[in-house]
């Protein structure tokens, strides 16, 4: 029971206080009862409704500093519905955003032109393989805003009518290189100010095309295990940002959370914990609990005690524990 409790807080949090609404639909088991009606989830169920009641009339202002940017269609060009990179690229990635410390929102790569980027150090294109000219614009657009931009695999790959590995190239500002097909292909991280760690794919069927990068102006921060070719880079814009790339999706809570960190992201806490902020709310859903510090925005810290299998929610500015 406590193990639901802390999934349904957890999923019932992360669309309210991201501004959005939601509802409990219950058929319940072979529609006989309800999924809801034990005593302890009515009690919860309650408590949740009670707290964003009382948030309702507040305005919603973002708490986030990264803005990640998914793109669906980029997999209507793609020879099958999977690929090597297509779990690690979307259910993985996605996973390692919330464990990194740092709140991030999620837009498609179409509503990018209507993004205010004031409030945001990063600008995080996942999956986005197809960039058409409206597109390659407001990428334009996030670099000469002085802000971070974060590419992987084959970003600009094609703009819907060509696939050149140019087109990549161009989008990144980095010289692009392909290379032999590779089986679960590893990036072995080694640049200042970034954790030593090793991270890349899972799957034996290689790899292709696989890219690397061939720019002596990059900035070299780590390389493809094997081959010692160039994986992960960077360059500094004149904006004073930066664009990175990396060969393969990028993974990996701590890396990051350090690229956060370098970006001027704020990072809430660095325990690895699913955590998001919005609604003048941070809530943290932790698996093995534990003590953990929080860092609130204003500066403040709350040391906290949590309980294996919970999830807490706390006032974003005050640190009060809103719910245990």
């Amino acid at each position: 029971a406590a193990d639901d409790v802390a999934l349904v807080r957890r999923n019932t949090l992360h669309p309210l206080s991201r501004g959005h609404a939601m509802w409990f639909y219950d058929f319940g088991p072979h529609q006989r009862t309800g999924w809801w009606w034990w005593p302890e989830m009515n009690q919860e169920i309650a408590g949740l409704k009670a707290l964003f009641d009382r948030r309702m009339n507040e305005e919603y202002v973002p708490e986030a500093d990264v803005l990640v940017v998914w793109d669906q269609r980029s997999y209507y060009h793609t020879a099958s519905s999977w690929t090597p990179v297509s779990e690690s690229a979307l259910d993985a990635v996605s996973n390692d955003l919330y464990k990194s410390g740092v709140a991030h929102d999620d837009i498609f790569l179409s509503d990018l032109e209507r993004v205010d980027l004031s409030r945001y150090k990063v600008v995080f294109f996942a999956n986005a393989w197809r960039f058409d000219e409206v597109a390659r614009k407001q990428v334009a657009r996030v670099v000469a805003s002085g802000r971070h931009a974060v590419f992987s695999y084959l970003p600009g790959y094609t703009d819907g009518r060509r696939n050149e590995l140019a087109l990549a190239s161009e989008l990144v500002g980095m010289k692009l290189a392909r290379v032999a097909p590779v089986a679960k292909p590893q990036i072995a991280v080694d640049g200042e100010g970034l954790p030593a760690l090793t991270y890349g794919l899972e799957y034996k069927t290689p790899l292709d095309p696989m890219p690397v990068v061939d720019d002596p102006a990059a900035e070299v921060l780590g390389k493809l295990e094997g081959s010692g070719q160039v994986a992960l880079a960077r360059r500094k814009t004149p904006a004073g940002g930066a664009v990175w790339y990396s060969s393969l999706p990028l993974r990996s809570p701590p890396l990051l959370r350090a690229l956060f960190r370098t970006a001027g992201a704020h990072v809430y806490q660095d325990g690895g914990d699913a955590l998001h902020a919005g609604l003048g709310l941070v809530w943290l859903h932790t698996l093995d609990g534990g003590r953990r510090t929080i860092t609130l925005r204003n500066g403040r810290t709350v040391d906290l005690e949590l309980a294996p299998h919970s999830t807490v929610v706390l006032d974003a500015r005050s640190g009060e524990r809103l719910l245990p």
